[in-house]
């Protein structure tokens, strides 16, 4: 055997290297992106979850959110209308989160869904169409939730309502993930 033969030789086999450890490396970034993606869908769930404990933690709080969103109780107290105006907005920051994620491919189609119908579900209400009237233009989704707003379709409406929807749109959303 020469050395042009051994030389071949050498090149096809590190070829045959490069090609493997390529194929090994697309595995792994595709295995990355999945456990990226099932982390970012658990961060968002556990999130949402949160802030609908939060807006429904208790019976009180619960009345309170009710009353104000229907537009029941238009003369709450500043403390109240300070925590009905916190929790919207943490809720509208949830969804810019959840709208972020969506873009980068991280987020599943259904669950960005389900978040877009509470948001308008929520911001539908009276109560929250006038807090974000009033306050909505300051939030970095504005633009894209006040499309939705003019052309979403509510699966469920606001005088509907029941205490459970977050729950339910949380256990849909972990089926769909």
């Amino acid at each position: 055997m020469n050395w042009d033969a051994i030389g071949a030789v050498g090149e096809i086999l590190g070829a045959i290297a490069v090609f493997g450890s390529l194929a090994y490396l697309a595995i792994q970034i595709r295995d990355g992106n999945t456990a990226s993606r099932a982390t970012a869908t658990r961060e968002i769930l556990d999130r949402w979850d949160t802030a609908a404990d939060q807006l429904w933690e208790s019976p009180e709080v619960a009345s309170l959110m009710r009353k104000t969103l229907r537009g029941e109780n238009p003369k709450v107290s500043q403390d109240d209308a300070m925590f009905f105006a916190i929790r919207l907005a943490h809720t509208v920051h949830i969804h810019y989160s959840v709208l972020e994620m969506s873009w980068s491919g991280l987020v599943p189609e259904a669950l960005l869904d389900r978040v877009n119908n509470a948001i308008v579900w929520l911001l539908s209400a009276p109560g929250g169409r006038a807090w974000w009237d009033t306050t909505g233009y300051m939030m970095p989704n504005h633009e894209y939730i006040n499309g939705l707003l003019e052309s979403h379709e509510l699966r469920e409406r606001f005088v509907d309502w029941d205490d459970s929807l977050f729950r339910r749109a949380i256990r849909e959303a972990q089926g769909d993930a």
